[in-house]
């Protein structure tokens, strides 16, 4: 299992983060004995596919994996929303995505 901070690229954004894992992983999320105020991200609405972390408060949210199984050139997603009530919207909003991508080492 791997817990990784998800940090906001702007600390004045305060929408979610969206990700898609990397095939061979699988959410994990909050556990009995976890302290109350971490934030953990969550499946989107259906609870399968997309997986959402809330808007930062006083920590970052954590993304807990488990590695299910080695998939050559497992790559997923993270993107960030524009913010639509931005004073400066974003001009290039195509580029809020980028790859996140899975790294074995024995």
């Amino acid at each position: 299992m791997v817990d990784v901070e998800v940090l906001t690229p702007d600390p004045a954004h305060q929408g979610a983060t969206r990700l898609t894992l990397p095939e061979g992983t699988s959410l994990v999320g909050r556990r009995d004995g976890d302290p109350s105020e971490l934030l953990f991200c969550t499946y989107s609405e259906d609870g399968n596919g997309p997986v959402e972390c809330p808007a930062p408060q006083m920590t970052s949210p954590i993304l807990r994996v488990r590695i299910d199984k080695r998939v050559a050139g497992a790559q997923g997603t993270i993107s960030v929303p524009s913010d639509p009530s931005d004073p400066a919207p974003d001009p290039d909003p195509e580029n809020n995505t980028s790859p996140i991508k899975v790294e074995y080492l024995d």
